[in-house]
């Protein structure tokens, strides 16, 4: 009884405490969907499409999880992709670049579309459309970013001549993929790509314009991995942590701050010579940055190696269904010393570094990539992303829909991304 009293006393002063870091939550969110919006209502359709994955139960996506496994039967069964067939795939258009090296995602994607029952050759059939311009074939033919912009720009204006499904809805229900450097910036010429289309790409920096809400992280993949994936036997992981691409006498840790050294570009006998250091090894260090700095995270959960994220990561791949907080570590930003990583990580239980490296495990069938792909892996979880991404967009558009909200001016404003979806 004077537990109850108590409460009801102290309720009206603890609920301003409860309620401010949520408002706080949604201000951020609403600043940072604004920031890539063009009007009120796609702002509230990037909020809501957000938000919906904060509120979704995330379950440990296992192959064995019966959530994860619904939604993605329900993906194989009702999502299809139609591919343009504009341009000549002997040029930048439809046809993979390379399956190795550090573009390989890239390519494997491209590829993985055209043997993919999730293709459609009939558009009105389609739940979204792929934009299949490679910006890797277009940068391996030396075109400088002026000109990539510009194939890019003269695609969209032919792909919206010759369909009606790009302008219905401003480029909506498009994606486009690219494992380059200039992914994000061969887009800057083309506004509705860039506030609206679905960008997947390896290097996810919000300073080249990713915005977190709409876009995607595609998984970095150098590739061919040297040696075969790591199980979950720790006993001869006795090295705390491993930096990726340094072979020097000086540690890790002090290494990394200090220097901040790249991934090479490519294997080779001379710059793999700490491949065997991954079986040894408990937590694998992954600063963020560009070029093959994201390639260390793959090469992490391949050798079974739990992640250590650095906090200057924009986005993770695969990070609206997977739960990187199972099987990797997450640096705060005020750890900014060697000594406070090496601290932080030796704080780590061994029953946590099990369950995490367990975890890591299980992870890497979502990181390989297969021809023709395979069930649950880099692919197919993208195209699994995709189609949730799709299915937050409907129900933002149906939900403003519903409440009336008009912030476009033209009639296209509240049309929503599935024709059955319009009535």
């Amino acid at each position: 009884m004077c537990g109850t009293r108590i409460f009801r006393a102290l309720f009206p002063f603890s609920l301003p405490i409860i309620a401010i870091p949520v408002i706080a939550m949604i201000f951020i969110q609403f600043q940072d969907c604004c920031i890539s919006s063009s009007s009120y209502l796609e702002c509230f359709t990037n909020l809501v499409s957000s938000l919906s994955w904060y509120s979704r139960v995330k379950q440990w996506q296992d192959v064995n999880d019966e959530e994860f496994k619904k939604r993605y039967e329900e993906m194989e069964s009702s999502f299809r992709v139609f591919v343009y067939p504009e341009g000549d795939p002997k040029t930048y258009y439809q046809t993979p670049g390379v399956l190795s090296g550090p573009y390989a995602s890239e390519g494997y994607f491209f590829k993985n579309i055209m043997e993919s029952p999730l293709r459609t050759e009939n558009p009105d059939e389609a739940t979204m459309f792929f934009v299949p311009i490679s910006v890797q074939k277009m940068s391996a033919k030396g075109l400088p970013i002026r000109k990539m912009r510009n194939v890019v720009k003269k695609y969209i204006e032919e792909i919206s001549l010759k369909y009606p499904y790009w302008d219905r809805n401003f480029g909506m229900d498009h994606f486009f993929v690219s494992c380059h450097e200039m992914g994000l910036n061969v887009t800057q010429g083309v506004q509705h790509l860039v506030r609206h289309a679905i960008r997947v790409v390896c290097f996810p920096n919000k300073k080249d314009g990713y915005v977190r809400v709409k876009d995607l992280a595609l998984p970095q993949l150098l590739l061919p991995f040297v040696n075969h994936a790591a199980g979950t036997d720790t006993k001869m992981r006795t090295r705390l942590t491993l930096l990726a691409g340094q072979d020097s006498t000086e540690s890790d840790l002090d290494f990394l701050i200090s220097r901040r050294v790249s991934m090479p570009r490519k294997r080779t006998e001379a710059n793999v010579l700490w491949t065997p250091s991954y079986y040894t090894t408990k937590f694998c260090l992954c600063p963020g940055g560009s070029q093959m700095d994201n390639a260390r995270i793959a090469d992490a959960i391949h050798y079974g190696c739990v992640p250590v994220i650095w906090p200057d990561h924009d986005d993770l791949p695969l990070s609206r269904i997977l739960r990187w907080e199972l099987f990797s570590l997450k640096l705060k930003k005020d750890i900014v010393y060697a000594i406070e990583v090496e601290e932080f990580l030796q704080s780590i239980s061994d029953a946590e570094y099990k369950a995490r490296q367990n975890n890591t495990v299980k992870v890497q069938m979502h990181f390989h990539w297969n021809s023709p792909p395979l069930r649950y892996d880099a692919f197919h979880c993208i195209m699994l992303q995709l189609f949730e991404r799709y299915m937050d967009r409907r129900h933002a558009f149906e939900l403003a829909k519903a409440t009336k909200i008009d912030w476009y001016s033209g009639s296209e404003a509240l049309q929503v991304l599935a024709p059955d979806a319009q009535s």
